[in-house]
């Protein structure tokens, strides 16, 4: 019979001939190294939306209404991220980081600011 073992530690296994960890410990370990890369992605992608949503709150709390798309990119704004998109009447583009978001008419570079989502 062929001796089989532990994908982490390369401890003999004891068992069922299936088994492919010695402990639960063993098992965690390899899958969260499988996940790691995944898991860093998706950190990343969430430290934009939630910088995204500082800068719309800080213009909120300086009681901003609109913003030039300029000069929300100065800002670190980044277009790409956001919690949703939507597309309103007549081309209407609605960006939401959470709570706070933007509203823009079609090809307009100006945008009005808003608060919750519709």
């Amino acid at each position: 019979m062929k001796k089989s073992y532990c994908k982490v530690c390369k401890e003999p296994l004891e068992g069922r001939i299936d088994k492919k960890f010695c402990t639960d410990a063993c098992r965690c370990s390899f899958f969260n190294r499988v996940q790691l890369r995944e898991r860093k992605e998706f950190r990343k992608i969430d430290r934009i939306i939630k910088q995204n949503r500082k800068i719309l709150k800080q213009l909120f709390e300086a009681g901003r209404a609109q913003a030039s798309k300029q000069e929300l990119e100065t800002m670190g704004f980044e277009f790409g991220y956001a919690t949703q998109v939507v597309v309103a009447n007549e081309g209407e583009l609605r960006y939401f980081c959470y709570d706070l978001g933007l509203t823009s008419a079609r090809g307009q570079l100006q945008f009005s600011l808003v608060h919750d989502r519709p």
